[in-house]
């Protein structure tokens, strides 16, 4: 059995398709995510959990970055777990004796576009402009708005916006990744990035203290899901101006905002299915002050929180929560 990644442009899901062998699967990525602090925790009943990372290939061809999910696991073998009487029930098969079990998208972060696709991840403006841009708010506050990009090569500006109006080379998101690269350009850190998260990584050591106000987020029910806008979050930092003192509280805000997000739409989602166990997984959550703040802000409203203990929350664990996944017959509902 030959497990990849859904997203096809990734090496290693190249080279498992190219690999001899018939039976091969896919698990979309931020499924494998949350599946392994399942795995590495063997939680049994009911879950949820939320993915925060740059970059992962959803089940509608958009790019995923901020997924809540629900999980319900079957009480059945766990990749970390050594003890024999686990590891006899699925002797010979994965899965075996298994039955199929449900994974559901319950919420995610609002598309926003991404002009340019991957050169987006290292032109980090281009992220902000295109939040400023759906959001209208270029017109609502003109010249403040203006005052952000100054910088930027005009003809490279106007190529972009082009870009974002016609809707080409644009790819959809709901990255929290990119909306971290759109917030420390914002703040004024840097207009480009060297390496993957450099900004975001820039933006989190300027963040000291739990602020006394954050920035917010807008809830938006959606049929049977909650669509998270930053529109606000943009907006109240557009409003403030391009100041060049205004990074560290910027950060504090944000940082602040993003763990009370987590926060309030757990507890929309646990009054509509009763589930109180929380798994935290990506990259995002390598952000120790993400991380630290939403685990002591989930636990105050009674949330069991789980979180990736024997690896890290990046990339690395995705292989861990693929096996479970698999062994687990655990299937994606979008």
């Amino acid at each position: 059995l030959i497990v990849y990644d859904s997203y096809l442009n990734y090496s290693s899901s190249n080279y498992a398709l190219a690999s001899k062998g018939k039976n091969k699967k896919s698990v979309q990525h931020h499924l494998a995510h949350i599946l392994s602090v399942a795995a590495e925790h063997q939680i049994k009943k009911p879950f949820m959990g939320v993915a925060l990372d740059g970059t992962g290939y959803g089940l509608d061809s958009n790019i995923w970055g901020s997924e809540f999910l629900s999980v319900t696991p079957p009480p059945a073998y766990c990749p970390l777990d050594n003890q024999k009487k686990q590891k006899s029930r699925v002797a010979g098969q994965a899965g075996g004796g298994v039955k199929a079990s449900k994974a559901e998208r319950l919420a995610h972060l609002a598309y926003f576009k991404l002009p340019g696709g991957d050169a987006a991840t290292t032109e980090i403006w281009r992220g902000a402009l295109s939040l400023v841009k759906m959001n209208n708010l270029d017109k609502k506050f003109q010249k403040k708005s203006n005052d952000f990009f100054k910088n930027i090569n005009k003809n490279n500006l106007n190529s972009v916006v082009k870009m974002i109006d016609a809707n080409i080379n644009s790819p959809l998101t709901s990255s929290m990744g990119r909306l971290f690269d759109a917030v420390a350009f914002l703040a004024g850190i840097r207009d480009l990035s060297d390496y993957e998260a450099q900004a975001a990584m820039e933006l989190e050591s300027l963040c000291e203290k739990m602020p006394k106000s954050f920035y917010e987020f807008l809830f938006i029910n959606e049929g049977d899901k909650i669509i998270i806008d930053p529109e606000p979050v943009i907006a109240e930092i557009i409003k403030s101006g391009a100041k060049k003192n205004r990074a560290k509280i910027i950060s504090e805000k944000f940082h602040l905002g993003v763990a009370m997000m987590i926060v309030k739409v757990f507890e929309k989602l646990r009054r509509k299915n009763g589930i109180a166990d929380i798994a935290l997984s990506g990259g995002v959550f390598q952000n120790r002050i993400i991380l630290e703040w939403t685990i002591a802000l989930l636990k105050k409203k009674n949330f069991r929180v789980f979180t990736n203990i024997n690896l890290p929350a990046n990339d690395a664990c995705v292989s861990l929560g693929q096996a479970y996944a698999i062994l687990n017959k655990i299937e994606f509902n979008q």
